[in-house]
């Protein structure tokens, strides 16, 4: 299983310079930028490939927002169209899909997820959330009604 450290964050600058922490940015570093660039308020952004959100955004389908904390504090997930990683189209993409300050995570079609948040724990929460809700959704449509 992979985990994440603090030692393993980097802070950059909006040019993409490395102000702390060790290591390159990831190859995804221009749509990390492009959400800071059009919401003031992230502090923070995650791109995971958590289980049950990937398994959504590789069949190319939005999770059901079906919990009540899902509608409340997700409102929605988008399904954001497929780039290649590392591309300038999935960059931009990315950036379009967050200019709407109620957006608070996506799904990169056939990749995985972005979460953003106000702190890391903010992010990480909501990173949380949409898996939740994710799994909650799949295995509440497998049971016979």
């Amino acid at each position: 299983m992979n985990s994440l450290e603090l030692e393993d964050i980097l802070t950059l600058n909006l040019d993409g310079n490395v102000l702390e922490g060790e290591g390159k940015p990831s190859i995804e570093m221009s749509f990390h930028l492009g959400i800071y660039r059009v919401r003031r308020e992230v502090m923070a952004v995650f791109h995971v490939h958590p289980p049950f959100a990937t398994a959504y955004a590789v069949a190319g389908k939005k999770i059901p927002m079906v919990t009540e904390a899902a509608k409340i504090i997700l409102g929605d997930v988008p399904l954001l169209p497929h780039a290649p990683p590392g591309s300038v189209e999935l960059a931009t993409s990315v950036t379009d899909g967050f200019t709407d300050s109620r957006v608070k995570a996506a799904l990169l079609r056939e990749h995985g997820l972005v979460s953003t948040g106000e702190t890391l724990e903010d992010a990480y929460h909501t990173t949380a959330l949409v898996e939740d809700a994710a799994k909650i959704a799949l295995l509440s449509s497998l049971i016979k009604r």
